[in-house]
């Protein structure tokens, strides 16, 4: 079975694309990863909870405390600082991270024979 990694970003002033995305894409088994700097994002919070309903895993990117999503993600990295652009800065390195630690695990390095 496929897996796919979802990342949804926080727009407050966006209808709740994010519930839609997560109601027609996800299937069970999916991992969904939310971006909310505060964790207080009414649209992610509410995609989040779709996801959980339909079986899928979820990762919550956040500061601070965590906010109201810390509490219903599976893996909450919150980054616990108050400075906005801080916790931006640290959620561009752990993507970056998570993202090279992705393609190893998938697309190891092939042996040379040398």
């Amino acid at each position: 079975m496929a897996h796919a990694l979802r990342i949804l970003m926080s727009r407050e002033q966006c209808r709740p694309i994010e519930l839609e995305q997560v109601e027609v894409l996800a299937v069970p088994g999916d991992i969904v990863m939310s971006i909310s700097t505060l964790g207080r994002s009414n649209n992610v919070f509410h995609a989040l909870m779709a996801a959980n309903a339909i079986g899928c895993k979820s990762i919550g990117m956040l500061g601070r405390d965590g906010g109201n999503i810390g509490g219903i993600v599976d893996l909450n990295v919150a980054v616990p600082v108050r400075e906005t652009p801080h916790i931006q800065e640290a959620h561009v390195a752990i993507i970056h991270i998570l993202s090279d630690h992705v393609e190893k695990t998938l697309f190891p390095p092939l042996e040379t024979g040398r």
